[in-house]
């Protein structure tokens, strides 16, 4: 049995180093073996040393430019170490040599797809993370797949399609999300859809977790200062957007609605107040300069 050999049956039992002595032994005996430089990039891969897996992985490309899996497992290490031109080169390298990608390489999709997420081609994200699902239905990640193509649906304005991937991923979210991240996202489609009671039932599932959800209390209390929902009620939204002020007084959108309540409510003084925290924060929007000069014209200023 050789030396790789051994290796292999270590990874096969789960002993990452006992499987490096091995392959280290491989390349002891021959410093130029592609199955042990192959085998200790993805050992240094696995354990997010990606410094090291690119250049073993570019030792093997240079003794074999055409592996296609390779060219995949180093724009991956690119991937994660943020050097997305390179990422982007190796992944076109891999698309080259591999025979037909679209049938085999569920994680050569995966890592295209966080690829055109971080430079926000939507479209192509889209269409990248669909050929995994279509590829591999039970890969390891679609989880994660799932609740980034919700993600990117709800900013498209496929409210439907959106729905559909959050609901896949209510039960099992993607670490480090919890199920009331995901009722939240539910919670705001609903609310796009003007389904409001839906809306507040999801974000009362929220609640129900963390009563004290400043971004939560901040869009159920926008829920109640909607005049077309049911239960319509200025007096509640003032107290649930106070409260969210109180866990959290640095949003200056959630201080904007409140003096907004307030001046519904033509409490003048408090609708001031609330504006000044909102200028102090962020004081270039104007949507927030509009509302101070109807509140001015309201008190005759």
């Amino acid at each position: 049995m050789t030396w790789c050999q051994v290796g292999s049956c270590y990874d096969t039992l789960k002993k990452p180093e006992k499987a490096l002595e091995a392959y280290e032994q491989a390349l002891m005996h021959n410093a130029l073996s592609i199955p042990a430089l192959t085998a200790i990039a993805s050992i240094a891969q696995a354990r997010d040393d990606y410094t090291k897996a690119t250049e073993l992985f570019a030792r093997v490309l240079a003794l074999q430019e055409d592996s296609g899996d390779v060219w995949g497992a180093l724009g991956h290490c690119y991937l994660m170490m943020d050097d997305l031109t390179k990422a982007y080169e190796s992944y076109q390298q891999a698309l080259f040599h591999m025979k037909d990608p679209r049938v085999h390489e569920p994680k050569l999709w995966y890592g295209i797809g966080i690829l055109y997420d971080r430079y926000g081609s939507l479209d192509h994200v889209e269409e990248a993370f669909s050929s995994v699902i279509k590829l591999d239905p039970g890969f390891d990640k679609a989880n994660e797949i799932y609740f980034r193509l919700g993600i990117i649906y709800k900013q498209q304005k496929k409210m439907k399609e959106s729905l559909e991937c959050f609901c896949w991923v209510l039960n099992s979210p993607p670490k480090p999300l919890t199920q009331t991240d995901i009722w939240f996202q539910i919670g705001q489609l609903y609310q796009h859809q003007d389904k409001l009671v839906d809306a507040r039932e999801a974000y009362n599932k929220v609640l129900a977790q963390n009563l004290n959800h400043a971004k939560v209390l901040q869009h159920l209390g926008s829920l109640y200062a909607t005049e077309i929902a049911s239960f319509f009620d200025p007096e509640r939204l003032i107290e649930i957007l106070s409260n969210s002020i109180n866990n959290d007084s640095n949003d200056p959108f959630t201080w904007y609605l409140l003096g907004r309540a307030f001046m519904a409510a033509h409490n003048y003084n408090k609708a001031y107040d609330a504006y000044q925290q909102t200028f102090y924060q962020e004081g270039r929007n104007p949507a927030y300069w509009c509302s101070i000069g109807v509140l001015y014209y309201n008190i005759k200023q």
